[in-house]
């Protein structure tokens, strides 16, 4: 179709978008707002599940529904579609009748008459579907606080991975990958629907709403949640076109069907993604297309489990990884995404900040792997004071993008931190403050600016770390630490500042009643101590760490691979660093910070944010290692940015 064509047609299109409100936000997390809309649901199902099995399979019959669990999932869901759309209470029998365009039997008619919704519908519940429909139910961490009533259920999503994605993050990542010549859309973990929806709308500005829904595929391993998704989808498309002329909802339920596998899409993608000798992929297993133009799914943070050799060999990470079955499963999704993919096509999805940081041999394999093809971007979400996912959900997340590109630079951002005022202005937040880079295998920086390019260039170039100066590091609790002024200690997680102790008396009375361990650095001279302290409260080490970690814990392996050698700073710039250690120490020993987790009491002694003595300390680390001043104020300044998280902006 011409460019003149598609603007005559979108101008034809319904107007009619699901409504945006299914984002969490302050006072009112994703759990609060399902359970209120969904608990007609639930009810109807309970109602439902009362009456005999052989009624619900004969009811069902036309939705080919195969089990009466399964028959009953989708009888309420119906329910709701039907509710939604008239925005008033449905019976079961009357939506049935509506949705199958005829009559029913007098034997499921009768005992399907009373049963209905229970409260109105409205736009709450077109929003909220996908998440009232959601076979697992009210499992989020804040239905679970008052007992164990979804203990069950949680259990299942968290073996799963099944944690549903807020609609404006979907939404956000289907504007960023579906473009008007978009006509192949894959979600290979589509769950309830929330990307497939997100899809739809996107591609309803360009074509017509039946060649909308012929573009979109999915899988999933749940055939509950491929039911939902049918019928989110469905709703969606007959909220824009009304069926007419002798068709039946049911219609529409079938053709979005077609569209979905109920599957493991690693086992469906393990083999096709492989070249053939005349260098064409081999077909796909069902209907699905060789490769898509657009992919957006948030994959299962999960175990991969058992799984056969072709599929442990069709993917780089798997084949990696000393225990495929223990590999979380973000890794070859990630790689399924970019292999499946399109060479002019694009991806967005959802991954784990882990994506970024971790080191072993299986993320490297994915990382190297996805990264050959196309020119990706990664957008890196903290998360608090508040989440990407909302209260539920408290997971540090990265967006990553793909789109056409030459292969080998990565676009990387700084990490965002939010109140949830902020959450629309820092999610629309484009990677106009981020970097090229070389996409390299081993890790990914969070980082947005050269200036932060070049201090980590010079850092790494320095060819030694700050645990190459100590004498020893080690874990030791509390009790055990060295007694001595050549040692300080650190507590084992960080956030806005790092824990050390320049004095381990106090770090063992400070943490008496804590049974973790924490690290000790033992230094041949109190002058190296002082200096290590100064480094470790600094500014630009925390930097440093942000950019490099995983924004929480200080471990062994944090010191070592930490670019600060103290050992290789000349005798002048050691001593200011370490007099500039001492100030700082005093004045963070004048402000204890103490905490109380489960009755434990810790105290903590956090190097004042604005205080003199550690502007003393971050000019000290600038000159000790080379780095020029205007990027010591970036850092001093970007961690007021952190922590102030868009408050009063």
């Amino acid at each position: 179709m011409s460019g003149e064509s598609l603007a005559i047609a979108a101008k034809q299109l319904p107007t009619w978008e699901p409504p945006h409100e299914d984002v969490p936000t302050r006072g009112r997390p994703m759990s609060a707002r399902v359970q209120a809309v969904g608990a007609p649901y639930r009810e109807l199902l309970e109602k439902l599940m009362r009456l005999p099995p052989d009624v619900m399979l004969s009811a069902a019959e036309p939705l080919c529904a195969g089990s009466p669990e399964r028959a009953t999932r989708l009888l309420a869901g119906i329910v709701a579609v039907q509710t939604a759309i008239d925005g008033r209470p449905a019976s079961a029998a009357g939506a049935l009748r509506w949705f199958v365009g005829g009559r029913l039997s007098r034997t499921c008619e009768r005992p399907m008459e009373q049963v209905g919704w229970s409260a109105d519908g409205g736009g709450q519940l077109s929003a909220l579907l996908p998440y009232a429909l959601d076979p697992f139910g009210q499992t989020t961490r804040r239905a679970l606080i008052a007992g164990d009533a979804c203990r069950h259920e949680r259990a299942s999503r968290k073996r799963l991975g099944a944690f549903y994605t807020p609609g404006d993050v979907a939404r956000m990542l289907a504007k960023e990958v579906i473009t008007p010549d978009t006509r192949r859309v894959l979600d290979p973990a589509c769950g309830a629907g929330v990307f497939l929806r997100a899809a739809f709308t996107q591609l309803m500005r360009t074509l017509a709403p039946r060649r909308a829904v012929e573009c979109l595929h999915g899988v999933d391993v749940d055939a509950a949640a491929i039911d939902a998704c049918a019928l989110v989808l469905t709703h969606d498309w007959l909220m824009r076109d009304p069926v007419s002329g002798g068709e039946a909802p049911l219609d529409r339920f079938e053709e979005v069907c077609s569209r979905l596998i109920h599957g493991d899409a690693l086992t469906l993608f393990a083999q096709p993604v492989r070249a053939s000798p005349n260098g064409e992929r081999k077909k796909l297993a069902h209907t699905l297309p060789r490769s898509f133009d657009a992919i957006l799914t948030n994959p299962p943070f999960a175990p991969v489990g058992p799984c056969a050799e072709d599929v442990s060999d069709g993917f780089e990470s798997l084949r990696a990884a000393g225990n495929p079955a223990g590999l979380n499963m973000m890794w070859p999704f990630w790689e399924l995404a970019s292999n499946a993919v399109s060479d002019g096509g694009r991806v967005g999805i959802v991954l784990p900040l882990s994506s970024a940081y971790l080191r072993g041999s299986a993320p490297r394999a994915a990382r190297s792997a996805v990264f050959k093809r196309g020119k990706w971007e990664m957008r890196f979400f903290d998360r608090a004071p508040d989440a990407l996912f909302g209260d539920d959900v408290k997971q540090r997340v990265a967006l990553a993008i793909r789109r056409p590109g030459p292969a080998g630079l990565l676009r990387t951002t700084a990490m965002r931190r939010w109140s949830s005022d902020r959450r629309a202005a820092v999610l629309g937040a484009g990677g106009d403050d981020g970097i090229d880079l070389p996409a390299r295998a081993e890790l990914v920086v969070k980082i947005g600016s050269e200036g932060e390019r070049r201090a980590i260039e010079r850092l790494h170039s320095l060819g030694a770390t700050l645990a190459d100066a100590a004498s020893d590091i080690r874990m030791s609790s509390a009790a055990g630490l060295t007694r001595g002024e050549q040692a300080i200690a650190i507590a084992p997680t960080a956030y806005n500042w790092v824990g050390a102790y320049r004095d381990t008396l106090v770090a063992s009375r400070a943490r008496r009643a804590v049974a973790g361990k924490l690290l000790e650095l033992v230094f041949a001279d109190r002058t190296l101590a002082d200096a290590a302290y100064a480094t470790l409260a600094s500014h630009v080490f925390l930097w440093w760490w942000r950019a490099t970690g995983d924004l929480f814990h200080i471990s062994r392996s944090t010191l070592t691979r930490a670019p600060f050698p103290l050992q290789l700073c000349d005798g002048p710039r050691l001593e200011g660093l370490a007099a500039a250690g001492r100030d700082c120490w005093r004045a963070a020993r004048s402000a204890p910070v103490r905490s109380v987790n489960r009755g434990i009491v810790t105290v903590a002694y956090a190097p004042a944010a604005d205080h003199e003595t550690l502007e003393a300390v971050d000019d000290e680390v600038g000159r000790a290692f080379g780095l020029d001043q205007e990027f010591v104020r970036f850092v001093r300044n970007d961690a007021g940015r952190l922590r102030g998280a868009g408050r009063g902006a």
